[in-house]
């Protein structure tokens, strides 16, 4: 899809830069995990709201804004995290250790949210898998090309999550044209992973 000649030609533009290409004259990016953490901090205290708690609780801060009002009505039924088939949860599970020396440090949660994020489409893992190790992401070992827009989107916030460095914008996550609803709803829950270790296998 193009929309060069369109009202949404900056956002393209932004959604077709390659990885780590450097961008002439910088440009600010807002992204859904940067604000200040969220009232709850913990996996314990997490575990005891509903999903929907979590989510309002996680995105308070954007309740008024597009993307806000985008993602309040794309969980407003949903009751826990979203998988993108059997192949996703294959794919995280194989990172999850099963017998032998449990790795001296545990991972932060923005490992798995990553891992969830890679793990989430059969193209992208294929590109990114090399990357991944148990507890770290060495996104210099993973330069992806030819993917989807929906992959690639996907492979950009998993980067925002894991570097705090933001790699897509809120206004990109809130176009539908960019961003489908699958796509979105997966960003959602790699997020709450990300901020609460709400995790389920």
């Amino acid at each position: 899809m193009y929309f060069t000649d369109g009202p949404l030609r900056v956002y393209e533009q932004e959604m077709r830069h390659p990885p780590y290409e450097k961008r002439p004259g910088g440009g600010s990016y807002t992204f859904l995990s940067d604000p200040a953490p969220p009232p709850l901090s913990s996996h314990t205290q997490a575990t005891k709201l509903s999903y929907r708690q979590l989510v309002s609780d996680c995105f308070h801060d954007l309740e008024r804004s597009p993307l806000g009002r985008r993602i309040e009505a794309l969980t407003a039924g949903a009751a826990g995290l979203r998988y993108n088939g059997a192949g996703h949860l294959e794919r995280i599970r194989a990172f999850q250790p099963t017998d032998g020396p449990v790795p001296p440090e545990q991972p932060e949660h923005k490992w798995y949210a990553t891992l969830y994020l890679l793990a989430a489409s059969g193209p992208l893992w294929r590109q990114t898998a090399p990357a991944v190790t148990w507890n770290a992401v060495d996104f210099t070992k993973a330069v992806p090309h030819g993917l989807e827009t929906q992959d690639y989107a996907l492979y950009q916030v998993a980067r925002s999550i894991y570097s705090h460095h933001s790699k897509i914008t809120a206004a990109e996550l809130a176009d539908e044209e960019l961003v489908s609803d699958d796509t979105l709803r997966l960003v959602v829950d790699a997020v709450l992973i990300a901020h609460y270790r709400f995790f389920e296998l």
